[in-house]
């Protein structure tokens, strides 16, 4: 059964900019899920992993303007890129989908 998504209380949202160099946040301990928001202006490619992780632009596309949910059980950080431009990112840790 899917459950609404569940912001951790004890963290706050996170920025992330991306660009054509790859970037990380840390995943907040006991988060099982990213619910990540592109501000764009351009598509981000987003992945999760051990810390230090790296996003490539084979990663799962986040296109500007839209919300995507990702399940990260198991995986300490966060991390995207873009092919061009910037994408401006709000990523907030949480429980559900």
């Amino acid at each position: 059964m899917d459950t609404p998504f569940e912001l951790n209380q004890n963290t706050q949202t996170q920025s992330l900019a991306a660009t054509g160099v790859t970037s990380n946040v840390t995943i907040p301990a006991g988060c099982l899920t990213a619910r990540v928001y592109n501000a764009g202006p351009s598509l981000a490619y987003v992945a999760a992993g051990a810390a230090g992780t790296a996003a490539t632009t084979a990663g799962v596309p986040v296109p500007p303007g839209y919300v995507e949910v990702f399940s990260i059980a198991q995986q300490a950080a966060f991390a995207a890129i873009t092919s061009s431009g910037t994408a401006a990112l709000s990523i907030s840790f949480g429980w559900g989908t």
